[in-house]
């Protein structure tokens, strides 16, 4: 089992929160007031997370914000891609063995 965050099954609810944590971090404005907001947290094993919100480089105000919902999705480590990809490869090299010997079936080149 693992928990969806932004497209991506990750293994942990941990992980989940440190993906959610480092896209939290933005800018916007323009002119005279510029403001960004920038992730803080460095301990993922709670519900929320901390926002540093600064203006024009001021000092942080910080804002508690609970991590979004995480889906739960099938993390598998990518065993079961690799696994049938190696049915695919095995079942392709038994064909053409066996095309292999059947062209040489029919050439005469195949002695009993």
């Amino acid at each position: 089992m693992g928990y969806l965050h932004g497209n991506v099954c990750f293994p942990s609810v941990e992980a989940a929160r440190q993906s959610a944590c480092s896209g939290a971090s933005t800018s916007w404005g323009s002119g005279s007031s510029i403001f960004s907001a920038s992730c803080t947290t460095t301990d993922f094993t709670g519900s929320s997370m901390t926002l540093c919100v600064q203006q024009d480089g001021a000092s942080c105000t910080n804002y508690v914000q609970a991590y979004p919902p995480f889906p739960e999705c099938d993390f598998d480590g990518g065993t079961a891609l690799a696994s049938a990809w190696f049915g695919a490869a095995l079942l392709l090299a038994v064909t053409l063995y066996g095309l292999k010997n059947l062209l040489g079936l029919f050439d005469g080149r195949h002695e009993k």
